[in-house]
């Protein structure tokens, strides 16, 4: 009976390593098919650069196909021409109308316009959702890690085994066939003494922490792609400025279109901030009540009138910012703020109680 225990617990223990072999098989199995994916994404990747030759043939056939193409910059040939004009005593466009000023790019200017920074903060923002992204992969990562290696430390169990095995085959008998086995099973007969120490460490997780190059090499790229997001607008305005210089003739065409577009604008900008004041009216962009600090603000300026200065205003027509003097309309029902250069260009007039006048007079005749 014993014999046959201590056959069991081999059989035991083989099928153990059998097990072992098979879970680290199918392991290798399984890495190998990760090896492969990872390795044809990375060939894959390494084609992304046919994406920059690509959008830069784009640009080129739209740059020499399409005279309003991105045509929104104030060049050197654009002053050159402004110039010109006025010499001659003719109408001229420098220095810009704010309303005007906000869709135009000054190459001399260092700051971004809107629609630049609108385009930069779109990819801001996919960034930092990557960003965040990469961090809960690594704070999942060390998490992992530390799970893991509590486990190493705390799940470590030490085996004692003590005992013996005797045994002791006896053949009786005293025929040929009993002599025959009694010799043979002889060297059977064995006494052994178990004193066995062993551990599960085989069988423990050994993690390995994330090292802190591979932190910085993450950061750092994140960090690189945010400085040439940041960028894009002056990369933009070189990218120009290289078809430029490859097509001169091109681009005085293209300067003289957009000058031409803007000074028949100009001609009618009258009608034009009349049709945007009419835009912001029917969108409701402005209440019929004045908000609690403008209004604070214009019924007592002797005690509130230092908030003026807390408060930024903004002309209602091109949302310019910043100026030094803005024209309020005094009516109670409208409240609205134009810049200078909007005020001259309307006349001295507010656009909002003319509508509303307008309105009135509709409606009484209705009635």
């Amino acid at each position: 009976m014993r014999s046959w225990i201590f056959g069991n617990r081999k059989d035991t223990c083989r099928t153990a390593k059998q097990t072992s072999k098979r879970v680290a098989q199918q392991f290798e199995q399984k890495k190998a098919k990760f090896d492969l994916i990872v390795f044809i994404l990375n060939k894959m990747f390494s084609f992304v650069f046919l994406k920059v030759i690509l959008a830069a043939l784009r640009y080129h056939q739209n740059y020499t196909g399409k005279i309003d193409f991105e045509n929104f910059y104030i060049t050197e040939y654009f002053r050159h021409v402004d110039q010109r004009r006025k010499k001659e005593g003719k109408l001229g466009l420098l220095p810009l109308r704010k309303i005007e000023a906000s869709n135009m790019v000054n190459l001399k200017s260092k700051a971004c316009k809107q629609m630049e920074i609108r385009k930069i903060l779109v990819y801001l923002i996919l960034l930092l959702l990557q960003t965040i992204s990469a961090t809960i992969f690594i704070l999942m990562d060390h998490l992992f890690y530390e799970t893991l290696h509590i486990v190493a430390e705390r799940s470590r169990v030490d085996f004692t085994q003590e005992g013996f095995h005797d045994v002791n085959v006896t053949v009786s008998g005293d025929g040929l066939i009993a002599r025959m086995v009694r010799r043979s099973v002889e060297g059977m007969n064995m006494e052994v003494k178990l004193n066995l120490i062993t551990n599960n460490e085989e069988c423990l997780p050994r993690p390995s922490k994330l090292e802190v190059w591979s932190f910085v090499q993450i950061y750092s790229l994140l960090l690189g792609i945010a400085i040439l997001i940041l960028n894009e607008a002056y990369v933009n305005r070189l990218r120009r400025l290289i078809c430029a210089w490859f097509y001169p003739k091109r681009e005085r065409q293209r300067v003289l279109f957009l000058y031409n577009r803007m000074l028949k604008r100009r001609k009618t900008l009258r009608q034009m901030l009349i049709q945007r004041m009419q835009e912001q009216i029917r969108r409701h962009r402005y209440g019929s009540t004045l908000d609690f600090l403008d209004r604070v603000i214009f019924f007592y300026p002797s005690c509130c009138g230092w908030l003026k200065f807390v408060r930024k205003k903004a002309c209602s027509i091109c949302d310019s910012r910043g100026a030094n003097h803005y024209n309020d309309c005094s009516s109670y029902d409208c409240f609205l703020t134009y810049c200078d250069d909007c005020w001259i260009d309307l006349g001295q007039t507010c656009l909002a109680c003319q509508e509303l006048g307008q309105r009135e007079h509709d409606c009484g005749l209705f009635d």
